[in-house]
């Protein structure tokens, strides 16, 4: 049972990283991403939630307690994204509903830290590159403004601790 969740964790891991990769470069490219991208890989992780509560957590043979603790940290992985979603409502969307969509499905594939730690790189990532932006247009005296930069692909430098945790 263990080999099995294993390669299930690995196959998990291969399909969020596909996703993120498409997402960013669509995002980074055309500063979209298709709804299809995000109705496919949720319904493809899913049932990889649903497989590491079952196979990995083993939730049918804990107690009760221990049991709703595990899928309640489960659930917790899709707060953020659902967080980042309703900031997208309140701001007219300033931050896309795509970014809030993504951290959702991302839900699926990653633990509740793996997505927060996502969320502060990719703000922080952001946070540098405007700033980098601000400079050249006050360097080249160039006006800046409605300039807008994607923010799935400031999440990608989050993949090297995710990945190597």
């Amino acid at each position: 049972m263990q080999l099995q969740s294993f390669n299930i964790s690995r196959l998990s891991v291969f399909i969020f990283l596909f996703f993120f990769f498409l997402c960013a470069l669509h995002d980074g490219w055309k500063k979209c991403i298709p709804r299809s991208f995000f109705v496919i890989f949720l319904l493809i992780g899913i049932p990889f939630c649903l497989g590491r509560l079952i196979f990995q957590d083993n939730i049918l043979t804990l107690p009760l307690p221990s049991a709703l603790s595990r899928i309640f940290s489960a659930l917790l992985s899709f707060l953020p994204g659902l967080l980042l979603f309703f900031c997208s409502i309140l701001t007219e969307e300033a931050l896309g509903f795509g970014d809030g969509f993504f951290l959702i499905v991302a839900g699926c594939y990653l633990p509740f830290q793996a997505i927060c730690l996502m969320l502060v790189i990719g703000i922080l990532t952001s946070g540098i590159a405007a700033i980098a932006i601000l400079s050249y247009g006050c360097l080249k005296n160039v006006s800046m403004k409605g300039k807008s930069i994607p923010f799935i692909p400031c999440m990608l430098p989050a993949l090297y601790w995710i990945l190597a945790v």
